[in-house]
């Protein structure tokens, strides 16, 4: 038996068959029966097993303390990685559910070039990287590059959203640590869970530039906080065009159909179709600052889950400054639709934005167009309107000859087809080249309207690049040209309680109802 076993381990050191010979005790069976040599033998092979079983034993000791160092550190840098982890470092505050956690994470290794994850699947876990480098792809396009550490995924542990972008494995040595939904869940009690939603629902209003771009983290926490959900079935109409609501509706799971109409010989059409299943779609964002219709019908194609946020709720929870800024982020988004601005970036748009004036009107105060071209405070031929907030009516000047009278503007009552809501534009040329105005323009309610004065604009804009937009705006047949003799009106006519005032009441009771 040690024969062999001396076989398989090789011959044993030189060391070992100098051991010092002793003669053949009375023992077990067959050890008597050895001669000298063959004792010798024996005792050196026994002695070069016995030696390496120890070596084995302190090799194995050595490894397992090693191991356990090593899962030591692994730990530490998984619970380190982890803890980056808002919600987590923040939410999960028992050392045993962040030891679960941890626990959780599930490695995996890839090879260059490979994906982890890509644009437009839809997943359910989280990734951390571990070791290597990998690399962010929008489109085709390589965006930035990610280190250990760095935690991407966040938000498929709560909503079954679409990967913006794809992340690639850059070289081969490259793993990552997955935590998926089900046991982030299964590690947290209800009430983290719910916590934990609500800090989601904020980290979901991040994608959405007018909250994103406007807000703070801690306001769009305490926004995430107060929203109320509500669900409803298919086939359930939510909201219809043209409904005036303070709400502002985002898509938390489901689907939902958008359809844009507009009436076309006194007949609705259907303009547009579009289906939404992105959480984090919004609607009516502009609602939360202003009483403007609602673009678009919306209905449920399936079960759906509906994040709403209430004007009441914004206005009690911003300061100030966020809700200035908010407004203004709006204006500029009016300003872009205007056809004369959709050319310019984004800078210039800025900038006229901050060059408009605020004026104040009270409700069933009259702009008539006639009056205001000539008085030299009010010029309207240079100067672009656009309405904040409050509802206007626009009441159409016969022949491009208006008339401050009342009887005129009792006469043209028939030509009113629709009331004008914030985000409205009127005079949009005028910044541009002189223009006589064609509508009088009748407060419904107490109104906030803009103006964009030529001497402001063309010089944020720049001459040549204005001379360009003439020329353009010309060939399509727009006034450009101020009438030779305007026709004079009562100066310094008083906009009170006065004809004209009465008039625009008389005008717009029905519209106010």
């Amino acid at each position: 038996k040690l024969q062999k076993q001396a076989q398989r381990q090789g011959p044993p050191p030189q060391a070992a068959m100098d051991v010092q010979v002793r003669q053949p005790q009375p023992g077990p069976s067959g050890v008597a029966d050895l001669n000298q040599e063959e004792y010798r033998q024996a005792c050196a092979i026994a002695t070069h097993l016995e030696a390496t079983r120890l070596q084995r034993e302190e090799k194995r000791e050595d490894i397992s303390k090693k191991s356990a160092e090593a899962m030591r550190v692994r730990y530490e840098q998984r619970h380190r990685f982890l803890s980056r982890v808002p919600f987590i470092s923040e939410l999960v505050k028992d050392e045993q559910s962040r030891l679960q956690l941890v626990m959780a994470l599930a490695p995996a290794c890839f090879d260059h070039d490979d994906a982890i994850i890509q644009q437009g699947d839809v997943g359910n876990e989280l990734y951390i990287l571990e070791h290597g480098v990998v690399t962010v792809r929008q489109n085709g396009a390589e965006i930035c590059d990610l280190y250990p550490g760095t935690t991407f995924g966040e938000l498929a542990l709560f909503f079954d959203l679409p990967r913006v972008a794809s992340v690639v494995a850059k070289g081969d040595d490259c793993s990552v640590l997955v935590l998926r939904r089900e046991q982030l869940f299964s590690a947290i009690d209800e009430e983290t869970r719910l916590a934990m939603m609500a800090f989601a629902r904020s980290m979901l209003l991040n994608g959405i530039p007018f909250f994103a771009l406007n807000l703070k983290p801690e306001e769009r926490r305490k926004i995430g906080e107060v929203v109320t959900r509500r669900s409803h079935g298919p086939g359930v109409e939510i909201v219809r065009q043209g409904a005036v609501v303070p709400v502002c509706l985002v898509l938390e799971s489901g689907k939902l159909q958008t359809t844009l109409t507009k009436m076309v010989n006194g007949q609705e059409v259907v303009v547009e179709e579009k289906v939404k299943q992105n959480p984090g779609s919004c609607f009516g964002e502009f609602a939360l600052l202003f009483d403007v219709p609602v673009q678009r019908t919306l209905v449920t194609l399936t079960e759906v889950s509906i994040m709403e946020i209430t004007r009441e709720s914004v206005a009690s929870l911003l300061c100030p400054a966020s809700r200035e800024q908010m407004s203004a982020h709006a204006q500029r988004g009016w300003l872009a639709e205007v056809p004369t601005f959709k050319d310019l970036d984004k800078e210039v748009i800025n900038k006229l934005q901050q060059a408009m004036q605020r004026v104040s009107l009270k409700k069933f105060e009259a702009l008539v167009a006639p009056r205001l071209y000539e008085s030299e405070d009010w010029n309207l031929r240079d100067r672009m309107i656009l309405l904040e907030s409050g509802i206007l009516v626009s009441v159409p000047v016969e022949n491009g000859q208006g008339d401050a009278q009342t009887s005129d503007l009792r006469n043209r009552e028939h030509l009113i087809t629709e009331h004008k809501v914030p985000g409205s534009v009127f005079q949009e040329t005028a910044w541009l080249v002189d223009s006589m105005p064609k509508i009088d323009l009748v407060a419904c309610t107490d109104c906030v309207i803009l103006t964009l004065h030529r001497k402001d604009a063309i010089p944020i804009v720049g001459r040549e690049r204005c001379e360009a937009l003439q020329a353009q705006f010309q060939g399509q047949g727009r006034p450009c040209a101020m009438p030779a003799s305007p026709r004079k009106a009562p100066a310094k006519q008083k906009i009170g309680k006065d004809k004209m005032s009465i008039t625009g009441e008389l005008l717009t009771r029905r519209w106010c109802t």
